[in-house]
């Protein structure tokens, strides 16, 4: 049940994967300087996308003790830890147990994966996160 909600970010990938290669053709075919123009549109777009693939974390259900530990781990691997106000952004929702929390229903409709917290305990024994 807890991946019940999992969206396809291969359409996404294929989506930039195209972007690329045209982007690529009209760099050869374009004069020198709209080729800088679009080189620099390209590594903004690149760095956008490098960026939206960050692990954005929604915890709910811990008691606060949990909560903050789970925090500096998945902080300390690089995450964005989130709030229920910017649940819209979380690719990942984390709780200790399936449960029906305000953060829960702010969060699944948009986070790719709903883990338990055995997924940020090993990783962060990993030093990396898992499943990717």
């Amino acid at each position: 049940m807890w991946n019940k909600h999992i969206l396809n970010f291969q359409q996404d990938e294929q989506q930039n994967t195209e972007e690329e290669k045209e982007n690529r053709k009209e760099d050869t075919t374009s004069s020198s300087s709209s080729s800088t123009a679009k080189a620099a549109s390209k590594s903004n777009a690149e760095s956008a996308s490098s960026s939206s693939a960050k692990v954005r974390v929604l915890l709910t259900g811990f008691v606060p003790s949990d909560s903050t530990r789970y925090e500096s781990t998945a902080r300390r691997l690089g995450a964005e830890v989130l709030t229920r106000l910017q649940a819209d952004r979380a690719t990942h929702v984390v709780m200790p147990k399936l449960g029906r929390t305000v953060t829960f229903l702010c969060g699944v409709p948009f986070a790719a994966h709903v883990v338990g917290y055995r997924w940020i305990r090993d990783s962060g024994k990993e030093g990396k996160f898992l499943g990717k």
